[in-house]
């Protein structure tokens, strides 16, 4: 369905920049062939854009299957930390970036929509140095899925559309994604190290007062994932991740919007430092039940948290509206609520995970039927 309030798409550039598009992939022999096909299928010139898969310590046919689909293949196989910004800037030292006006950083199991790299040359020739495309969801295959894709879809018709009307800069989400070239190597530069880089990247774009641009016309189907325990360890990874970057650049940015001022960078601060959806929901919704049974009813009103949950229905409920979807869509997608619960605790131990100092493990995301069952 079209989304309400959608204006026509961007005109292409007149003159089409040469764009390079990257995809870390490991062990990614399942979907990269089908990837790779979206790819070779948009209407942006052929000869205006190269895709490189960064083969990054592979032990299943990922680079095979990536050469045969005709891409440019980079093979990592050093002890240099296995992370996404570290293939990136691993396979961004070995490309001629002189020859690119922008890059795409795109996930292996990514299908981007015919026009994608067209809307997003579009964007990159109006200026925007960093641009974040509309991340749609695929087949989901449980209710994991369905709700990542519910809270994704929140981001992006809510968050990053809103953000977007109010001058500021919308969140980066990992892929479909890009950059103006020597925007892109400054922030690699700057974060070498960052274990969610599309946080750090973000950050450090607010430093430089650049604000993401967010354009729904640069569609990407996006994989779920669907099995709880993958989930967990991304759940993981993404607070740790946060965790950093935010202690990192929540004071630096705190100082630049007082002084500049700047509400870039207040916004951006905020943003990192503001809890997950998901665990304010769970705190209201205990909240909620424990003035319900007069436990602390004389404290919080049962009345105030029961608002608060209705007034999240009708957040999500307008996210779901201005994305167009019908009730059957909205069903559909509304079934993964399911599993709330279990994401709330999940991303509590996830929280007590980062607090404690664990070390944070990478494990490759499972595709397809193989997310439905058990390791």
């Amino acid at each position: 369905a079209r989304a309400r309030g959608a204006h026509d798409e961007p005109a292409p550039a007149q003159a089409p920049g040469r764009l390079a598009v990257l995809i870390p992939a490991c062990n990614e022999g399942r979907v990269i062939a089908r990837a790779l096909a979206a790819w070779r299928q948009q209407t942006y010139p052929d000869d205006a854009f190269d895709v490189y898969v960064i083969a990054d310590h592979c032990s299943d046919d990922t680079a095979a299957q990536a050469r045969a689909a005709g891409a440019v293949v980079l093979e990592r196989g050093d002890d240099m930390p296995r992370t996404k910004g570290g293939a990136l800037t691993w396979a961004w030292q070995r490309i001629a970036p002189h020859q690119y006006t922008g890059v795409v950083v795109a996930d292996a199991d990514n299908e981007p929509a015919p026009k994608f790299l067209a809307a997003i040359a579009a964007e990159l020739a109006r200026g925007h140095r960093a641009v974040q495309g509309l991340r749609r969801p695929q087949i989901t295959f449980s209710p994991h899925a369905r709700l990542d894709a519910l809270t994704e879809l929140c981001t992006h018709r809510i968050a990053a559309a809103g953000r977007r009307w109010l001058g500021l800069g919308a969140p980066l989400m990992g892929s479909g994604m890009a950059f103006e070239a020597h925007t892109f190597g400054r922030l690699l530069a700057h974060t070498p190290d960052a274990l969610v880089e599309d946080c750090a990247w973000q950050a450090q774009l607010a430093v430089w007062d650049q604000p993401v641009h967010w354009t729904p016309h640069a569609i990407v189907f996006d994989e779920k994932t669907a099995r709880a325990d993958s989930m967990q360890v991304q759940r993981q990874r993404w607070v740790a991740g946060r965790w950093a970057v935010a202690r990192r650049y929540v004071g630096p940015l705190l100082r630049q919007a007082w002084h500049a001022p700047s509400l870039l960078a207040l916004d951006t601060a905020l943003y990192l430092s503001a809890p997950p959806r998901s665990l304010v929901l769970g705190l209201w919704s205990l909240l909620a039940l424990l003035a319900l049974t007069r436990i602390s009813g004389s404290i919080w009103p049962a009345w105030l948290w029961l608002e608060l949950l209705g007034l999240f229905g009708v957040y999500v409920g307008v996210a779901l509206w201005l994305d167009g979807a019908t009730w059957r869509d909205a069903w559909h997608v509304l079934a993964g609520v399911k599993a709330l619960p279990g994401f709330v605790w999940m991303m509590i131990r996830a929280l007590g995970h980062t607090l404690r100092g664990r070390p944070v493990r990478w494990v490759p995301t499972p595709h397809g039927q193989e997310q439905t069952h058990s390791p």
